[in-house]
């Protein structure tokens, strides 16, 4: 060997985003610049190009498949790739979201934008994937390695979503370990935003049932990222309801709900949307409802 050249696997993949024409830096109050790219900073993907002055209607568009509380969670959460690190130092946790509904609602759609932006550093390992690594085979989780976002289009429901603790690991930044077929493992720290598409809502252990109300609530806004007083409130098919939040538009929407599909949520069909275009029926959390 004349010349043996390596990267700190600690340096791969810096903070921001790596754009095809230059890396868009996250400063410490929120703001952004564009700075030229560098051969000191390793990146293993490649994004969009960065143009501040793109319009902007056709994205706007395509978040309209998301209720506005549901969007700001969202956009949040995906802004939070671009400097996670900050991102935990200012929010303590970034939650892991599940993209839940029926086929053709908007879920992979979206997942298709953000591979536009962020290119390879979209990754999806599914939860089928970290209950296999908790089991002890720990091959399906390397390709997590340099992941800006884990963002999985199919899911099975039978996985028991509070038994994947490499999941919260992964979610919560704590250690993993990658392990290459043909090579020895080695610590790896994760520093990646964490999304599932769900047609139906994983499973959760029997325990669940035990839990006292208050726990439930805890758990619900955990899973949903929605504070939410009483996931559990009397709603039953047929009732008239409405947005319960006076700050955004769905406030004055009208609907009815047509099926109760989990303990937490149901599918309404809003014969009053304003200013809004497309299906009507729609799932919605109990928290974000009131009756009418």
């Amino acid at each position: 060997m004349v010349l043996g050249l390596a990267v700190d696997i600690e340096t791969v993949n810096p903070p921001g985003l790596n754009c095809s024409n230059g890396v868009v830096k996250i400063n410490s109050d929120g703001s952004h610049t564009i700075t030229p790219h560098d051969p000191k900073q390793v990146y293993t993907y490649i994004g969009g190009k960065y143009d501040p002055d793109i319009d902007a209607t056709d994205c706007d568009r395509l978040l309209e498949c998301l209720e506005p509380q549901q969007r700001e969670i969202f956009l949040r959460t995906i802004a939070a790739a671009l400097c996670l690190p900050l991102a935990r130092l200012k929010m303590s946790r970034v939650k892991g979201l599940l993209c839940h509904g029926d086929g053709s609602n908007g879920k992979d759609t979206l997942r298709t934008a953000l591979v536009a932006v962020l290119g390879r550093g979209v990754t999806g390992k599914s939860l089928k994937d970290f209950q296999v690594y908790d089991s002890g085979r720990k091959f399906p989780l390397a390709g997590l390695e340099n992941s800006l976002c884990n963002w999985s289009s199919e899911n099975a429901d039978a996985v028991k979503l509070d038994k994947l603790q490499s999941l919260k690991q992964f979610i919560t930044g704590d250690e993993l370990t990658i392990e290459h077929k043909g090579r020895g493992e080695y610590p790896y720290k994760p520093e990646a935003i964490f999304l599932a598409n769900c047609n139906v809502l994983p499973s959760i252990s029997s325990d669940f049932s035990k839990l006292t109300l208050s726990q439930k609530e805890k758990f619900t806004e955990l899973l949903t990222g929605v504070p939410c007083s009483d996931p559990l409130k009397a709603f039953r098919i047929g009732d008239k309801v409405a947005g319960n939040s006076p700050g955004e538009l769905s406030y004055n929407w009208h609907g009815r709900i047509v099926e109760i599909h989990t303990s937490i949520g149901c599918k309404v069909d809003w014969q009053e949307r304003e200013k809004v275009k497309g299906g009507r029926v729609l799932s919605a959390l109990f928290c974000n409802l009131r009756k009418i």
